[in-house]
């Protein structure tokens, strides 16, 4: 009987101890403030969050968790190789780029816990899916990369960034925004993929930054920070000499293309980093880039030449060109633009982008940013169908303003 009553009062504390902890947690998430606007024809579903990192993540998580496991799914096949590569002979990679990550940005991984904890889908997985650019730079991926296809145009004062945010046809559909007022104070809206960290796609901050991105297909990787925590980073810069700091960090892993603006400088920028080098570009009329990499400093890095042949030239080639036809006729405008990024020609590897066998790459969405005004315009699917339909939803700096 003696036995009976420890063990029941066992177990009341420990129910005690669990609702105390609980309702912590409770209070934590009721500190975040948060509203969520479903999608429309015209818009993706858009989270607005204010929290600390955690909090963030977890609420990603928690509002796209259908999303995020439908990702999973789709793309188990490939997943399964990725997670068999690291577990067999190469658990040193993954154990490697996440102590950077802890060491450079704990709260970024207090971001993805809480997007773990949300979603229901175990931390290391989230984190091996944000690091498989450094680790297919190990081999231990075949499927294609479908990269993205980006123009800058400047006449006069006016700044623009045009840009195609490529991506697997697992994500049509379940691409989202967030719009998070984080603990620095910065407020920023991003688009994103389901179980990635925020930064990847197109995004404007309350300081007046932009940025999109542009995979390279880098052959190389170092001990040192993932990409994706330092595309995320920069959503947080106060300037972009700050965001410059950030993405050239020198403990940086991989090769990447940052494309970065300012509002309030009225600039705009090409950043192609490697483990090892950088060159800044700033362009002065038209400027295109793709998926590899056509910088002085950085052009000679070891880069997978089928990939950068077969897809990122073939759009690079069919967007140079149709602007090089255009400059002789009449002075290029931003509808001109639009219809070059619609482009079908070179298909499947055409800047807007459509399946076709085991090619799988689609363009996720298009994004038309005035830099000298601070504002996005971005375009639902693909750009020949949004531009016709006006599937489309306008978003400013202003609005991210406190």
């Amino acid at each position: 009987m003696k036995k009976v009553k420890i063990l029941h009062n066992f177990i009341i504390i420990g129910f005690f101890f669990f609702n105390l902890l609980f309702m912590q947690n409770c209070c934590d998430c009721q500190k975040s403030n948060f509203r969520f606007y479903p999608p429309t024809k015209n818009r993706f579903p858009l989270l607005e969050i204010t929290g600390k990192h955690y909090q963030i993540g977890y609420a990603i998580g928690r509002y796209f968790k259908k999303e995020i496991h439908t990702s999973f799914k789709i793309r188990k096949t490939w997943f399964k190789t990725l997670k068999s590569y690291i577990k067999k002979d190469n658990h040193q990679i993954f154990l490697s780029l996440k102590a950077k990550a802890e060491a450079y940005f704990p709260h970024l991984i207090d971001e993805l816990s809480g997007m773990a904890a949300g979603s229901g889908i175990p931390f290391d997985d989230l984190f091996l899916l944000n690091i498989k650019a450094e680790v297919s730079a190990k081999n231990a991926s075949e499927e294609e990369p479908p990269g993205c296809s980006t123009i800058h145009l400047i006449t006069g004062k006016q700044k623009w960034l045009f840009h195609n945010e490529d991506g697997n046809i697992a994500y049509r559909n379940l691409m989202f925004i967030v719009k998070a007022t984080v603990p620095s104070g910065v407020t920023f809206l991003t688009l994103c993929y389901p179980g990635y960290l925020m930064g990847n796609g197109p995004s404007l901050n309350s300081h007046g930054l932009i940025q999109t991105t542009n995979f390279i297909s880098g052959l190389n990787c170092k001990n040192g920070i993932p990409r994706y925590f330092l595309g995320r980073a920069v959503l947080e810069a106060i300037s972009l000499d700050d965001a410059l700091r950030i993405a050239t960090h020198p403990d940086r892993a991989f090769a990447y293309h940052h494309n970065l603006a300012s509002f309030s400088e009225n600039r705009i920028l090409s950043l192609e980093v490697t483990p090892d080098n950088y060159h800044l570009k700033e362009p002065d009329f038209i400027y295109v880039h793709t998926n590899h990499l056509i910088l002085d400093q950085t052009k000679s890095f070891p880069q997978e030449t089928e990939y950068v042949n077969l897809s990122s030239i073939s759009r690079y080639d069919v967007i140079t060109n149709a602007i090089h036809k255009l400059s002789g006729v009449k002075q290029i405008g931003t509808e001109d633009i639009f219809k070059i990024l619609s482009s079908h020609r070179n298909s499947p590897y055409s800047p807007c982008r459509h399946p076709s066998g085991d090619v799988r790459g689609i363009t996720l969405a298009t994004a038309v940013i005035d830099v000298s005004k601070g504002r996005m315009t971005l375009y639902k699917g693909n750009p020949c169908q949004s531009f016709r339909k006006n599937y489309f939803s306008v978003y400013s700096i202003k609005d991210l303003e406190p």
